[in-house]
């Protein structure tokens, strides 16, 4: 019989609200609330999201996600925000 799987992704973060516009500092007491274990979706370029995440799983598989601005593995401290200047 041939199989066939269906693939999705997701990343499980633990988000911090920002406080004066940084979400990282040293001092504990400046920090905002932790949000626990938050899901984010993360796109699949193989196999193809769109198209379904289909697997055959008869062969060996890879399973890939490209990190770009909208990833949620994407470094935080590189996005730009709305309020920064433009140049």
């Amino acid at each position: 019989p041939t199989v066939e799987a269906h693939v999705r992704m997701y990343a499980v973060l633990h988000e911090r609200d920002e406080v004066d516009g940084c979400q990282w500092t040293a001092d504990p007491s400046t920090l905002g609330e932790v949000a626990f274990f938050q899901t984010r979706v993360m796109r699949l370029t193989n196999p193809n999201d769109e198209l379904g995440g289909m697997l055959f799983l008869a062969t060996p598989q890879v399973v890939s996600h490209k990190i770009d601005p909208w990833s949620p593995l994407f470094p935080p401290s590189t996005v730009r925000r709305d309020n920064d200047s433009h140049d």
